[in-house]
């Protein structure tokens, strides 16, 4: 049995793919198996992967039909033979000692998930930042709420498992936005024994064109989907009703904008909006957010349009200025 299990999901990967790979094989330690699931794939990933395969039999492809990320994570779970258990994202790289690292912490600290830190990478690959973990506190559910609000909580590759811990949860299949958090979640409802790695051992590389992603007319519900989620995490914490306002109210947030950015069924998506459990909690300030929450819709329409003109108005000045 190797020692680390490597999933990595692989969707036409072939700018990246063997960046990511050399990466791992780069380390001195040598007790891993790398599992790939090429996830459908219609560009040059899959020759590259049997390249790659055809030189280290630690490396163990897997092609299915596309099914998405959840699909593939699953796929990787169920044959991962490995003590640990790792994912990386085929856009990414890793350090070098990044296998030794991982290794060393779970072997001397008797983790049964271990975080660490990481770098944000620009597409052109600039480094921009170090993502740093919160402090490490005595309790466990506050811990918990640290590295949320660090946002170094949900990400499926800012942690690794032990196998018997990775392999008593699933990720949801039939969601495609936010399906690591709510696995995270799941995994973390019962104490674990963490630890806390302040070492950036995994280089995440933004997406370019972010902003121009797949829209979800669904977003407010796969929000709540988290809420809940966080809800059945910090039940028995008498304490979590603030970080829950907190959550609430940028989630209100987030749905308020992206009700008015994207190209949504804008009420039948503000409505759904008035029906999550997060509505609920809200406490910001916001005249939208409490015409949604209280189902003034008139009020809703009157500063949507506000807001549609006020848009208007400033790409009309910014057009000008650019004369």
């Amino acid at each position: 049995m190797s020692r680390i299990s490597v999933i990595i999901p692989v969707y036409n990967a072939e700018k990246t793919l063997r960046r990511c790979l050399d990466s791992i094989m780069s380390s001195a330690f040598g007790d891993y198996e790398i599992i790939i699931i090429n996830d459908g794939s219609t560009d040059n990933s899959a020759a590259i992967l049997s390249e790659y395969a055809s030189k280290d039999q630690r490396i163990r492809i897997i092609n299915q039909p596309n099914s998405g990320p959840s699909a593939a994570r699953n796929k990787g779970l169920e044959l991962a033979e490995g003590e640990i258990i790792a994912f990386v994202d085929s856009d990414d790289y890793v350090r070098g000692d990044y296998l030794d690292q991982l290794t060393k912490a779970f072997c001397e600290q008797g983790a049964d998930v271990v975080f660490f830190e990481f770098h944000r990478v620009a597409p052109d690959g600039v480094e921009e930042s170090v993502q740093h973990l919160p402090e490490f506190k005595a309790g466990y559910y506050q811990n918990l709420i640290n590295l949320s609000e660090a946002d170094m909580f949900g990400y499926t590759w800012i942690k690794a498992f032990r196998r018997e811990i990775a392999h008593k949860v699933n990720f949801d299949a039939d969601v495609n936005l936010f399906e690591d958090e709510l696995f995270t979640c799941k995994l973390m409802e019962k104490p674990l024994n963490l630890y806390f790695l302040n070492e950036a051992i995994y280089y995440y590389v933004r997406a370019a064109g972010t902003l121009t992603q797949r829209t979800h007319e669904d977003y407010c519900q796969l929000c709540n989907r988290v809420f809940l989620a966080w809800k059945g995490v910090l039940t028995s914490v008498h304490d979590s009703s603030n970080f829950l306002v907190r959550k609430a109210n940028h989630m209100a947030t987030i749905c308020k904008y992206y009700g008015l950015e994207r190209k949504v069924k804008k009420f039948h998506f503000f409505h759904e909006m008035a029906d999550t459990d997060f509505i609920k909690y809200v406490t910001v300030s916001d005249p939208l957010i409490e015409g949604i929450r209280t189902r003034k819709w008139h009020k809703v329409v009157r500063l949507y349009l506000k807001y549609n003109i006020k848009i208007a108005a400033a790409k009309l000045l910014l057009g000008r200025a650019e004369k």
